[in-house]
């Protein structure tokens, strides 16, 4: 695993050191060090700032988000940017909180990260192959992450409204078979009452 680490926090630094012990970490606590940063392969980024400006900090956010695929945490104490911002932010699947929360609890490792190039789900850096029909479902689930997709939607988007409910049923099953630790309590793909599916947020690449 290949870990960013942007922080000027010696005491984050050795936190996330104890984190990621077998983990390569790069870091860096300067903006102009993240041009010599070789961001390729990078599966986790970590950014604890004092403070996030829309004109600084935020556009070396997106700078990062549009160039790598990965996890991305963002632990600030200040900010000039509209929270709303930081809500459309985490619909990319990046966490973002104020003050340093308890970080092996807000480091989770366990996390998803959709190809559809590759037709392949990575979760704890373990390569998932997904059937075509698999692959259609979860791009329609990850575009919609968090929320709630209904049966119907999929249906006529993927089976063209040829098909029944059962056949959604049979492909979130063999999702799940896939992706969750228990498929029986599913903690990714979750069911919602009325029909519907729900994706908790994961990297995507298209």
């Amino acid at each position: 695993m290949k870990v960013l680490l942007w922080t000027d926090n010696l005491l984050f630094f050795k936190h996330v050191q104890t984190i990621f012990k077998k983990a390569s970490v790069i870091a860096i606590n300067k903006k102009w060090q993240l041009e010599s940063v070789f961001l390729e392969n990078t599966d986790v980024v970590i950014m604890n700032w004092a403070y996030i400006r829309k004109d600084v900090e935020l556009k070396h956010i997106v700078q990062i988000y549009l160039q790598i695929s990965a996890r991305i945490y963002i632990f600030y104490e200040n900010s000039d940017c509209d929270p709303r911002l930081f809500k459309i932010l985490a619909k990319t699947n990046m966490i973002i909180k104020r003050n340093i929360p308890d970080l092996p609890q807000a480091l989770d490792s366990s996390y998803l990260f959709f190809d559809l190039k590759k037709r392949a789900v990575r979760k704890n850096n373990k390569i998932i192959y997904l059937s075509p029909r698999e692959t259609e479902v979860m791009q329609i689930l990850t575009q919609n992450c968090d929320c709630i997709v209904n049966s119907e939607d999929l249906l006529k988007s993927i089976w063209s409204g040829i098909g029944s409910e059962a056949n959604v049923y049979m492909t979130i099953q063999k999702l799940r078979s896939k992706i969750e630790d228990d498929p029986k309590q599913p903690t990714y793909l979750i069911t919602r009452k009325g029909g519907g599916y729900m994706l908790k947020c994961c990297n995507t690449s298209i």
